[in-house]
């Protein structure tokens, strides 16, 4: 399944009780729990509670978190949503009308809403065109940034839509293959339909 909610990752279906589904998930802390789908989806159940301990520890002492990885995010962020940003962060970010949320604007709501940054993930915007805010930011791998990046072509096949990279994934096949492809002129259905031609040691010589 490999959906996140919150800092939730779902790993598998289990049984369901009182006919509601639920659902094997793991925290980014590590800690593994099963959760009723519907308070994933509603929001209701986003950590095993590490979160809250974290909150619970920000509040009761001081900062302390300057020039750490999550504060060079935060600072990041604030930057290019800024007008004083500059080049491909103002066009990208400020020009396209992205702004961080007020809440945000002081780094300890950020830090109690968000917690620290799990090492190695990057800050996302579940929906590209939002805001950063509480409801539309988590914390995901650089693999998983990528793929939700705006610059991410989508295309559809019988129906099923996916990320030019998921597809190539799917295939086994090379991004390039699918990008040249299409920069060639050839149609969608053509493109993720015919199989590349495999080049053997004959043709090579």
């Amino acid at each position: 399944m490999d959906k996140k909610y919150g800092r939730y990752t779902i790993l598998s279906d289990v049984d369901r009780k009182s006919g509601m589904r639920r659902v094997l998930c793991q925290c980014d802390c590590g800690e593994k729990r099963i959760v009723y789908l519907k308070n994933l989806l509603s929001g209701n159940s986003t950590s095993c509670g590490c979160r809250a301990s974290e909150v619970t520890s920000i509040r009761n002492l001081k900062h302390g978190h300057a020039k750490t990885p999550t504060w060079f995010i935060w600072v990041a962020m604030v930057q290019r949503c800024s007008k004083s940003a500059s080049g491909k962060n103002k066009e990208w970010y400020f020009d396209r009308g992205i702004r961080v949320c007020d809440r945000w604007k002081d780094f300890i709501n950020f830090l109690e809403d968000m917690g620290i940054r799990p090492d190695g993930y990057q800050i996302d915007r579940i929906d590209n065109n939002g805001n950063y805010e509480p409801t539309n930011c988590r914390w995901v791998t650089p693999k998983i940034n990528s793929r939700n990046n705006r610059h991410n072509t989508i295309l559809t096949l019988d129906g099923v839509s996916k990320r030019l990279c998921e597809w190539a994934e799917d295939k086994g096949w090379d991004r390039s293959i699918i990008s040249n492809r299409l920069r060639y002129g050839w149609s969608v259905d053509r493109t993720l339909s015919e199989e590349p031609i495999r080049k053997t040691r004959s043709d090579q010589r």
